[in-house]
């Protein structure tokens, strides 16, 4: 399947639809919970403890948004539901008599997204629709959970699939301009230094929760930029990870201009039977099975060499 405006697809005459999986990161307190690890358990559980169907939030054009159906596993510390986009829109009918359609304004208007949400290992794995896309999925998700704990800043990012982001990375000749972003991992400290290397302390003593790094170079240049460097290497290892994503610009190998981003071109995402993405009982189901999938390949994604993010998405 292609990850670019991935459309339904039939696989063995069965229709298929797309799992979209997302990190959640704790990035505010992130510097609190390398000091004591229990910080990071106890914003968690508070997560888990504080989802409910009465919070609704609204965005500057009006539209609300909140969770319904939601279904929480005390045992496993999973949460399964839909979050729901509403919005005035308008009802479109036929009109035979007249053969022509009758539109009519209408309020609560719905679009929805399907999610099952590991909390414990901060996992999302969802179903995007049309109106209600990846980005804005992830946007929604944080500010309502940043509603329910506000002293935490959370962070979210598309899981990827770092092999097939490399293999599109061959595709340039001249590479212009690239915009990385990079948060603190949550696993330790450890990580933490992994990652950012010689600007690991300054960043730590900086306090700062999230590293923006845009590299550019003359059209002049004819080499462009080098990604085969132990930079690329960090970011491309905190992105397999989970923490930032990565856009790319510049010319393939024809002279035309192309750019590469690594939440379009490279998403980790996996297939569903169309039947069952909406099923509040199947697509748990699904979807926990994916995730340890998704935590297995993170485990063996090694900073220097060893196997990568994905190798048969």
């Amino acid at each position: 399947m292609s990850p670019r405006n991935i459309k339904e697809e039939k696989l063995g005459g069965i229709l298929m639809a797309v799992i979209y999986f997302s990190k959640l990161n704790i990035n505010s307190n992130i510097y609190d919970v390398y000091r004591d690890e229990k910080i990071k358990d106890m914003i968690l559980n508070e997560v888990f403890e504080k989802m409910d169907q009465k919070l609704e939030i609204e965005d500057d054009d009006g539209v609300r948004y909140k969770f319904c159906d939601l279904n929480k596993n005390y045992d496993q510390k999973t949460v399964v539901g839909r979050l729901v986009k509403i919005f005035e829109g308008e009802n479109i009918s036929y009109n035979a008599e007249k053969d022509t359609v009758n539109i009519t304004p209408a309020d609560d208007c719905a679009s929805h997204i399907t999610f099952y949400f590991d909390v414990y290992q901060e996992q999302i794995a969802f179903i995007r629709r049309h109106n209600f896309g990846f980005r804005q999925f992830n946007k929604i998700f944080k500010m309502i959970l940043e509603k329910y704990l506000e002293d935490v800043e959370f962070e979210m990012y598309l899981e990827h699939n770092i092999d097939e982001l490399k293999v599109k990375m061959e595709k340039f000749k001249q590479i212009l301009k690239v915009d990385v972003t990079i948060i603190p991992p949550n696993a330790n400290r450890d990580e933490f230094a992994m990652l950012f290397g010689t600007n690991a302390e300054e960043i730590y003593e900086a306090n700062a929760t999230k590293y923006t790094q845009t590299l550019t170079t003359s059209s002049k240049n004819i080499k462009g930029i080098n990604w085969r460097t132990g930079f690329f290497t960090r970011m491309f290892y905190g992105i397999a990870k989970g923490y930032g994503d990565m856009n790319v610009e510049g010319k393939d190998h024809t002279g035309t201009k192309y750019r590469l981003t690594s939440d379009e071109d490279a998403p980790f995402t996996r297939p569903i039977p169309d039947s069952e993405k909406d099923s509040l009982s199947a697509f748990p189901e699904v979807a926990r099975e994916y995730i340890k999938e998704l935590i297995q390949q993170k485990l063996k994604v090694k900073l220097n060499g060893g196997e990568s993010h994905s190798k048969d998405n």
